[in-house]
């Protein structure tokens, strides 16, 4: 009941300054629907077709055959689909990895040795993605394509969707949401030391210890209260990326899970910086410059680094993973933009759980010492 009762009196206190609740919760959607409103909200996607011609040709109906199919495939155009036309397998290869065209088209005739053998019609597909939409539009060219050929040729044909596994075609929006998420979560680096250190400024420990109200029941009850901010801080990114069209298919749990407990390290690390700020603006700052910090080394918005230590033949540790936010980018980045299975990601998680227990329990024994020293040295 403690717990709960300091859990209630710091979120009254949070409603009497709304602007500090509002970015703490909504900075994450505010920067998800921004960003989307600049690149994600484009409709049309564009389709490369490739029309392999060989360059010496003997049967004149062969060639005649591509063109037809060429300029029967372009008419598949729609206000959602735009087809640009492809002048080599390499334009078609760069294209896909540098996300210029979504999905490739691949059309060429394979000519038999035999000579009483006919040619084969082959469309090839091309995509390295296994979202929804990717495999609709495959599913829906290959039934235009069907129905194409077996009204427009007497030729044999095959048609093949094929999946790139080296490239990874994902838009920009949806490459942007993994990072956002994790800062949703470091926010509460910024929220908890404010809230710690001004418990100190406000020398609330004074009726703490006057009511006999334990350093462990103030603790749990102000880490409840970031975890609660966190929880709809993430809440309301899910649902706004969601709603602006970002597929999570059935990792929803996951990305709960990692955030949730990213989230114990990021409140641990409030707690290590309140217990050497003497002031809410000295909290501010030096949380600034920690999120900073995170937001650099960790691959949420910059290029990670390496840093890595040999620690046998063979055998190499990367020095970033030591900060949460390197393994809770790297996992959420392998469940929602690899699509990997959570088995891929045990590492992560395993590593993450450690180190966020590492950082909370230090900042809980550093602060609850600092609360102590603070109220001895009052009751002197």
């Amino acid at each position: 009941m403690i717990v709960l009762s300091i859990f209630k009196r710091g979120l009254i206190q949070e409603f009497r300054s709304p602007l500090n609740l509002s970015l703490t919760i909504f900075t994450t959607p505010f920067f998800i629907l921004f960003y989307w409103i600049l690149i994600g909200n484009s409709r049309q996607e564009t389709i490369g077709l490739f029309v392999d011609r060989p360059v010496i040709s003997t049967v004149h109906e062969e060639q005649t055959e591509l063109n037809s199919i060429s300029n029967k495939l372009k008419s598949l155009e729609s206000k959602d689909i735009r087809i640009v036309p492809i002048r080599n397998q390499k334009e078609l290869d760069r294209k896909l990895k540098e996300r210029e065209i979504i999905l490739g088209i691949k059309v060429y005739m394979e000519t038999k040795l035999a000579k009483k053998q006919p040619s084969i019609l082959k469309t090839e597909i091309y995509t390295s993605d296994n979202t929804i939409k990717n495999q609709y539009l495959s599913l829906l060219i290959k039934s235009n394509l069907l129905d194409l050929f077996s009204t427009e040729t007497e030729l044999p044909f095959s048609i093949r969707i094929k999946n790139n596994s080296q490239f990874q075609i994902r838009s920009d929006f949806e490459q942007f949401i993994p990072g956002l998420l994790v800062f949703s979560i470091l926010m509460l680096v910024f929220s908890s030391s404010m809230m710690m250190t001004s418990e100190i400024e406000s020398e609330t420990y004074i009726r703490y210890k006057m009511s006999n109200t334990s350093i462990f029941s103030v603790l749990a009850g102000l880490s409840l209260l970031q975890l609660f901010n966190g929880t709809l801080s993430l809440i309301f990114s899910l649902l706004l990326a969601k709603l602006l069209g970002y597929e999570f298919y059935d990792k929803l749990i996951w990305v709960c899970l990692i955030c949730s407990i990213g989230a114990v390290s990021c409140i641990g690390i409030g707690l290590l910086i309140a217990r050497f700020m003497k002031t809410a603006q000295q909290a501010f700052l030096t949380s600034s410059f920690i999120m900073f910090l995170f937001l650099l080394f960790s691959g949420v918005i910059f290029p990670k680094p390496i840093m890595e230590l040999r620690i046998g033949p063979g055998i190499s540790f990367d020095l970033f993973h030591l900060l949460p936010t390197t393994l809770m980018k790297s996992a959420l980045d392998q469940i929602l933009v690899s699509n990997k299975s959570p088995d891929s990601v045990v590492y992560e998680l395993v590593a993450l759980s450690v180190i966020s227990l590492l950082y909370y329990i230090s900042g809980y024994f550093f602060y609850q010492r600092f609360f102590f020293s603070m109220s001895n040295k009052d009751s002197k």
